[in-house]
């Protein structure tokens, strides 16, 4: 019996593209031989056809879950049971930030004045760059080179006619303040004056701080975290000696889009190994797709998939889920709790409420003498 060849299609290997794979076409007739029984059973059944998705997805939308589960009308913070304490860590991180900016008040004056000073300079610098028209020089010097005499004359009765109707305008601006001022500090009441003044302060203090500085410092530091894409990936999974970039039957594929999951606490891509490469090799290679990925190994975690051994999720947190607190146990009011009810335990990595039903799980609970 003549078997029809398989028909694969190979799109270059690119790690933005998922590759494609067309479906294997079998003659009914050679499959069956003309029978009402088929004897052929095709054991390497290629994927179905998919059209081509980018792996590094451009929307900071996090993905939705699918589940179709409701959001809650009042927020869980917002709740009786949790008002409290939503309310005490609100209250503290605003007395934080108060007394962060309360002892540091009295530098923040000093800076401020030398900000504004600088500010002050860099104004009058600019007003006497305008009046001296910089472009000048540079026009009569091609003119001169060029030996275009006329048009040096040109250029030099226009630059001198600029420079005195804008040094009219200075002399003006100068005069207002000269004058001015000392009437606006006689009239104006002593409220607006401070208002007035505070706010010209801070505006020449923002002109003149440095490039990257900001005026007061900062009370809370918001944690950096990994944006992930597939080239960062396929460094660290090739880093990690799970692929070899120059086999083709060697590159590492993806399953899925880049995308983040439904709590947006996380990115996460389905990863295809190469043929050869198990759960097992990824799983040992963990802390060097870590390091590959430039996270900590607690941020990094392997989910495998039940279709291929060689696939399998990888998420990778945007915080240590070790180092986000989990709260305080409801233990600690020394209620009677029931069997029956589920307690809750803590966090997973994604923030996921973990439950436990104590009727069906036996937990030993020791500590050390002396020891909190």
């Amino acid at each position: 019996m003549n078997h029809p060849k398989d028909v694969h299609e190979h799109p270059p290997v690119n790690g933005n593209v998922i590759p494609l794979q067309s479906r294997r076409t079998v003659n009914s007739e050679a499959r069956t031989g003309g029978a009402d029984t088929a004897y052929e059973i095709e054991l390497d059944e290629s994927r179905p056809a998919v059209t081509p998705l980018p792996v590094d997805t451009t929307s900071a939308v996090p993905v939705q879950a699918t589940d179709g589960k409701r959001r809650p009308i009042i927020p869980p913070q917002l709740r009786p049971q949790n008002l409290k304490a939503t309310a005490r860590r609100a209250g503290g991180r605003a007395a934080h930030v108060s007394a962060f900016h309360a002892v540091r008040a009295p530098w923040y004056v000093v800076r401020l004045a030398y900000y504004a000073a600088r500010g002050v300079l860099r104004v009058a610098g600019g007003q006497i760059r305008w009046w001296w028209v910089p472009g000048a020089y540079t026009m009569e010097q091609h003119a001169a080179n060029t030996n275009q005499l006329l048009e040096w004359q040109r250029v030099h009765r226009e630059v001198k006619a600029t420079r005195m109707w804008r040094g009219i305008v200075l002399a003006a601006e100068t005069l207002a303040l000269v004058i001015g001022l000392p009437i606006m500090l006689a009239l104006v009441p002593a409220a607006w004056l401070l208002l007035v003044g505070t706010g010209a302060v801070a505006g020449l203090a923002h002109y003149g701080r440095p490039a990257g500085r900001t005026l007061i410092g900062t009370a809370v530091v918001a944690p950096r975290f990994r944006k992930l894409n597939s080239d960062i990936v396929l460094r660290a999974y090739y880093a990690a000696g799970l692929g070899n970039l120059s086999k083709p039957e060697q590159q590492i594929q993806f399953g899925s889009p880049m995308s983040r999951d439904a709590r947006n606490t996380g990115s996460q891509v389905v990863i295809d190994l190469p043929y050869g490469k198990g759960w097992s090799d990824v799983m040992n290679a963990r802390e060097k797709i870590a390091s590959g990925l430039d996270v900590h190994v607690n941020q990094v975690f392997l989910s495998p998939d039940k279709t291929s051994s060689r696939r399998h999720m990888l998420f990778v947190a945007d915080r240590d889920p070790l180092a986000v607190p989990a709260g305080r146990t409801d233990m600690l009011d020394c209620k009677p709790r029931s069997i029956w009810r589920p307690l809750r335990f803590g966090k997973d990595e994604r923030g996921n409420l973990v439950e436990l039903t104590l009727m069906w799980v036996s937990i030993l609970i020791g500590a050390q003498p002396r020891k909190v």
